[in-house]
């Protein structure tokens, strides 16, 4: 998730996906990154803490 957001190139393959797997020049026109961040990279690290 962290190398490549759902993409290549800018080309987004899944929804979930932020930038389409090409990091801009300047960060701070993504962060926080929604899916990482808040989202579906959170739900995925709190499957093992709800069971």
């Amino acid at each position: 998730e962290i190398l490549s957001d759902y993409g290549f190139a800018g080309d987004k393959w899944c929804p979930q996906s932020s930038f389409g797997g090409l990091f801009p020049d300047n960060l701070t026109t993504i962060f926080p990154w929604a899916a990482f961040f808040l989202s579906t990279q959170r739900d995925y690290l709190h499957k093992e803490e709800h069971v």
